[in-house]
């Protein structure tokens, strides 16, 4: 399951780091951060140097216009200006094999976050080795081959697991 995950895709993802930052979380965001882990099923999908990805198989969304929406996750073997976790939201048109980033997250090691960007920039093709292959995989039907491993909760738990334990599920 060794698989590239570009450290550009990282980069990108810390650059939002400066632009939307949430410099004091609130209560409410500690609130429904913890409601929409409630019902998340975290499945490690690849793993590279310098990161482990993941696709939330419990929270596929359905868009008024029939785009399909799923949370794909990184943890960051090593933090990056404090973070340690980023977390996406995918937007997919199942049809025409495209999708886009409509919000990115990033969190520190303890899950608090740090930043929230939102925007729904240019959809491009997703290919067969992309790192959204999985995330398109369950956003359109095609779901994961079950490992028959349990998923995580929370990617602070997934974090945990792999980089503190050291024993994935």
């Amino acid at each position: 399951m060794k698989t590239a995950i570009p450290l550009a895709a990282i980069l990108a993802a810390l650059a939002c780091h400066g632009a939307a930052s949430a410099a004091d979380p609130n209560t409410a965001d500690r609130a429904a951060a913890e409601a929409s882990s409630a019902a998340s099923d975290w499945r490690l999908v690849t793993s590279s140097d310098t990161a482990f990805g993941f696709v939330d198989v419990g929270g596929l969304e359905v868009g008024p216009a029939g785009e399909r929406r799923v949370r794909t996750g990184m943890i960051l073997r090593k933090s990056l200006r404090d973070a340690a976790i980023v977390e996406a939201v995918e937007e997919f048109r199942c049809d025409v094999r495209t999708g886009r980033t409509i919000e990115l997250k990033t969190f520190d090691q303890t899950g608090t976050l740090l930043s929230r960007t939102s925007s729904k920039g240019p959809r491009r093709a997703v290919d067969s080795d992309s790192r959204l292959a999985a995330a398109f995989k369950v956003a359109c039907g095609a779901g994961l081959a079950d490992d028959g491993k349990p998923g995580y909760g929370s990617l602070v738990d997934a974090r945990h697991d792999l980089l503190i334990d050291g024993t994935p599920r």
